[in-house]
Order: structure tokens, then sequence, then C-alpha cells
């Protein structure tokens, strides 16, 4: 059975997907920019990682799910959201540790209005898009594999499920999604936004 509850408030919430827990967070750009902690810490690590980007904004909204996945995995542990890092391997895949020790997987995602994070004890995955006028999702459809699309999306809400799918399957798998069985669950903390998580099974 899946429980997959969302709070519009903000708060950490925990889900079983095929059994597995999985920890996430959802928050508002509003609320997040409200979180001065979320926005003045910067470890050494993160102001390295961030340096490639050249948009301040760009570095605001990296900070920020990071900052959150520190909360999160904090919440989880009774630890100190600020002694945890965030390293990226070279195959692209993230992980929060702590010390030398416990490590989890983490993905983040963000849309115009909404900020999200995923962490888990195995590889996990997390998309967030809103609705957007002049979209071209109907062309979109088409970097879609058949696999993903069991019938043609109508509207837009109805093409992001799908593409919300494919991109958390890109993060819980790398390039690998067509060789690696996969659970899904979608949720939406709006009417307009469509938020899903992807874990690997096995």
């Amino acid at each position: 059975m899946v429980d997959f509850k969302i709070n519009k408030h903000g708060e950490n919430h925990t889900c079983l997907i095929s059994g597995k827990q999985v920890d996430f967070y959802l928050l508002s750009q509003t609320e997040a920019l409200e979180k001065l902690e979320f926005l003045n810490f910067c470890s050494s690590l993160d102001s390295k990682y961030i340096a490639r980007f050249l948009k301040a904004e760009r570095k605001r909204h990296t900070i920020i799910v990071r900052n959150m996945a520190r909360y999160l995995i904090a919440e989880k542990t009774k630890t100190s959201w600020r002694d945890w890092e965030i390293c990226v391997d070279p195959s692209e895949t993230r992980k929060l540790i702590y010390g030398e020790g416990e490590e989890y997987f983490v993905s983040f995602s963000h849309s115009p209005n909404w900020y999200a994070v995923a962490v888990a004890k195995f590889s996990v995955g997390i998309d967030i898009e809103e609705v957007k006028i002049g979209r071209p999702w109907m062309q979109m459809v088409d970097f879609l594999t058949l696999d993903e699309v069991d019938q043609k999306p109508k509207t837009q809400l109805e093409f992001l499920n799908v593409w919300t799918q494919h991109e958390a399957s890109i993060k819980a798998t790398g390039a690998d999604v067509k060789r690696m069985p996969l659970s899904i669950q979608h949720t939406s903390p709006d009417a307009n936004t469509i938020c899903c998580v992807a874990i690997t099974e096995g």
C-alpha cells in the first residue's frame, strides 16, 4: 500500500513506495524565502559547487534545496543539520554525508513556485513541474519513450504527469531508465503542479 501525503505548509513527510521509506520535503518559494537559515548557510563544498552557475538566482535555488535536504535528514536522524555535507560523485549521484559514516541518497527539484527534496537509503529521484503558459508541451512529448507514454497526453497537466516521471526516473537511475525497474508515485501540492518521486526496485 502506498502512503503519500502532502502538507502545503512545508512540513517534512515520510512515504512508503513499494514498501520502501522515502522522506520528502515540499516547500513553496514564498515560505522558503522566509526561512533565513536556508538562505544564509553555505558550506565550503556548497560554495565550490555553486561557483559553476553564473546567475545569482540559480545559486540561491541550489543553496535552498541543499539546506532543505540538510534540515530533512537532521529531523530524521536527530542530528545537527549544519553537520551534513552534500557530495556529488563522478556519476552525478548526490549523497548526504555525516562525518565519515552515515550517508543517504538525495534528490532535488524546483519550479517557479515550489522546491522539492527527497532523501532515502537507496537511489531516489524527485521532480516538480508547474503548468506554464506558452510551454510547447505537445512537441516535448516526442522526447519521451513509448514505454513512458501509454496514451498521448491531452492537457499540459497530463503531460507533466509523464514528464516528471521521466525526469525523476533519470535522477534515480542515471541514464539507465530502461534497464532498471522503478516504482513511481505522484502527488500535487496545488491544482497546477505535479511532483513525482521515483525509486529503484530490488
